[in-house]
Formats: structure tokens, sequence, C-alpha cells
């Protein structure tokens, strides 16, 4: 598996080669990456900043969690102005037509409450999937990877599909669980606190 670091968004956390999840949301009209608009000022980062850093430790992989609403034209802009690959996910569903109109680097959430379905939105450039299960039911996110046919949707459209670890919602002990159930899929990328829960 392909591990991307979850909630990486103070840049001197950041390794050589790393893929991570970052937050990136509006502040007082500026673009930050940060978690919370409450976080105090020494936790937030200027998006163009933070890629800055990321460039200068070869980062592979920037997952763009939108936190809120607008200026999606200068978040582009600031995503490829660098050299680094991203997909931006988790917007409201206009807020996804919004982007989709700017960049096919998107990633389309599969989860609890967005069934396949979900798919119908997605242009024929978009390269992401993000595989998500808030209630850690591991057996349903292994069954929407495989029984609604998404692994062969992926397969055949050269989608990549990012998967949420069970420890991003507090369930670390299913680590283990997960691990064993996606391991026959080496391609598949993992969203996590723990990369040494799927080394």
């Amino acid at each position: 598996m392909n591990i991307i670091r979850h909630e990486i968004n103070n840049p001197q956390e950041l390794k050589q080669n790393d893929m991570v999840e970052i937050d990136v949301r509006l502040t007082d009209g500026y673009i930050m990456v940060t978690h919370d608009d409450t976080d105090s000022p020494a936790l937030q980062w200027d998006l163009t900043g933070y890629l800055r850093e990321a460039e200068k430790k070869d980062v592979q992989l920037v997952a763009v969690n939108i936190k809120s609403d607008g200026k999606e034209d200068k978040i582009i802009q600031i995503l490829e102005n660098s050299k680094i690959p991203y997909f931006v996910f988790n917007m409201s569903r206009p807020t996804y037509i919004k982007y989709s109109e700017l960049t096919n680097n998107i990633a389309l959430p599969v989860s609890d409450y967005d069934d396949v379905s979900s798919l119908q939105y997605l242009k024929p450039g978009n390269k992401w999937i993000w595989l998500d299960s808030f209630h850690s039911d591991i057996e349903a996110q292994l069954n929407q990877f495989c029984e609604t046919q998404l692994r062969e949707f992926s397969e055949e459209n050269d989608k990549r599909i990012a998967l949420v670890a069970p420890d991003v919602h507090n369930h670390r002990e299913l680590n283990t669980q997960f691990k064993d159930l996606f391991k026959e899929f080496p391609d598949l990328y993992v969203c996590t606190n723990y990369p040494e829960d799927f080394a």
C-alpha cells in the first residue's frame, strides 16, 4: 500500500518523498493550511508557503481536504503552480462541480453517505476516488470496493483509489484487520495517522 500521512498541516513535519493529506480553508480571506479556523496563528500556514517547503522535501503527493468554500480558482492556481502532484476532495457537491471546471485532480467520495452512484459526477479525466467508512465498518468498505465493481471501474478507467484507515476515525485497533483485508491490492493508497501499522 502507498501511505498518505493524515493531517500533516505543519510543513516542519514533512519527510523526504512524503505523501500527505492537508486541510485547506479560508481564514479571514486568506488560503491557509489549518484544520480549524479557530487554530492559533502559529498552527496556520499559507498554502503557497507550505507547498514551497513541500517541494524542498520532494513530496510526492498532496491530498487537499477542502474545509471551506470560496476562492476555488485561486486554490487551484496555487496548486498548479507547485511541482507537486495533488488532488482535492471533501467539498460540498456544488463545490465539486466548481472544482471540476478547473481541474481533473479531484477525488470523488464513496462512503457510507456517498455510494458508488456518486461516480456519475466523475469526469473522464478525473483520477481519484476517496473510499471512506465513517462508522469504521471495514467489511462494508471492502464490499464497496469489491461488490460494487469499484475495483474494476478504477482499473478500466485508470483511476486511483485512496482508502481512509480506521484510525482516522479513532479506531486504530482495527488497522490490522483493515490491512489484512486489503493486502492483496498493493496499488491502493491508504490515509492514516499511523504509517507503521501498514509497514
